[in-house]
């Protein structure tokens, strides 16, 4: 009750579960998080803290409130480590939620095994009358420097004349909002990340998320999103036996999922259950040509073995994986044909959508919006 700069980390797999977020709403927690469909977040602060310009504008919080799983951005694991206050984990198995190792309080339990509004009661009792202001304030201070952060990825988006990864999210994410796509399904090494740094925050706040995040690893992407979109246009149905799906995730509208080139290929098989189950999934490929990821690493420029053994290039044709599916296929190559080629497939239940980048145009734009 007398904290006066509280953060919440919302972690990958936090459901919304509204008495929660009303609860942080009340109290004016500030609201960093590392996965989509979250009204009234910050998705962008990982841009921020690799900003020290920028960072150095906000005080450090002095209490942290975590859920979900681990921080997907680097940055923001690093700043729990930077930040020496006290962090709550909340989750029914706190010790795989805290691979930083940097909690300390754990509420074993789910979010909805807490009495929420009780709790916004007895901290709102316990606060001096001018805690809510002083947390309405920084939670301001925040905003107003991811608005900065905000208005300098757009000059690098705005700026650069090849289609980048970032793009892919920035240009797609308001089509599928006017398709009423159901739920965003996202492959693990750039598009989980991505997602969330270039989509737009309030389109990436519409849409809910699913992930398999597991160790990271890009093996079953493509199998895991057949079987999310599976279940949930199959739920409303008696012959459904997907019995444990989230209600978040029932709907008969259609799902899209954000993969890269190599877990695409890692996965190719799944494609055989799209068309013969007609699955209502639209597959995005950004195919940068290799696990470009890696480059953010150091010995990016200077193992001269980097890019057969770790970035593993590849110049597999997607189409034809897509034809010998009979699965409807698009491709782009520039800004301008991604919007023409996610139209022409908005109209089919299934398909592929090819979005060749430039890998080192897509780096230019991580660095110039300072990640």
């Amino acid at each position: 009750g007398q904290s006066r700069r509280p953060v919440a980390v919302v972690g990958p797999g936090t459901p919304f579960y509204q008495p929660f977020f009303e609860f942080l709403k009340d109290l004016k927690v500030t609201i960093l998080c590392e996965t989509g469909g979250i009204t009234g977040g910050i998705t962008r602060h990982p841009l921020l803290f690799s900003n020290t310009e920028i960072a150095k504008n906000i005080a450090d919080p002095d209490l942290i409130i975590r859920t979900g799983s681990t921080p997907v951005h680097a940055a923001t694991s690093d700043q729990l480590h930077v930040w020496k206050v006290p962090q709550i984990v909340i989750g029914k198995q706190p010790q795989e939620c805290d691979a930083t190792l940097t909690a300390t309080h754990i509420l074993p339990g789910t979010l909805e095994e807490f009495d929420w509004t009780h709790f916004t009661s007895q901290l709102g009792e316990s606060s001096p009358s001018n805690v809510s202001h002083q947390r309405h304030a920084y939670r301001k201070t925040w905003e107003d420097n991811i608005t900065i952060i905000n208005k300098s990825l757009e000059v690098a988006l705005s700026g650069e004349k090849q289609l980048t990864d970032p793009h892919v999210y920035h240009q797609l994410l308001p089509l599928i909002e006017q398709d009423q796509i159901a739920h965003v399904l996202l492959s693990n090494s750039y598009p989980i990340r991505d997602y969330l740094l270039y989509g737009n925050p309030d389109k990436v706040s519409a849409f809910k998320t699913h992930t398999n995040r597991g160790a990271s690893g890009i093996d079953g992407i493509t199998s895991t999103a057949v079987g999310s979109a599976l279940a949930a246009m199959n739920s409303r149905s008696q012959k459904d036996r997907c019995t444990d799906t989230p209600p978040e995730f029932v709907s008969e509208k259609p799902a899209v999922l954000f993969t890269g080139d190599l877990a695409f290929l890692h996965d190719a098989s799944a494609l055989n259950n799209l068309r013969k189950r007609n699955v209502p999934l639209k597959i995005v490929v950004i195919n940068n040509h290799g696990g470009s990821i890696f480059r953010m690493l150091p010995f990016h420029e200077h193992n001269q073995r980097y890019s057969d053994f770790v970035e593993t290039p590849q110049e597999a044709t997607i189409s034809s994986l897509a034809h010998a599916h009979n699965l409807p296929y698009e491709r782009a190559e520039t800004v301008k044909e991604l919007s023409q080629a996610w139209r022409r497939l908005s109209s089919e239940t299934v398909g592929v959508l090819e979005c060749c980048t430039d890998a080192d145009a897509s780096m230019n734009i991580r660095r110039n919006a300072h990640l």
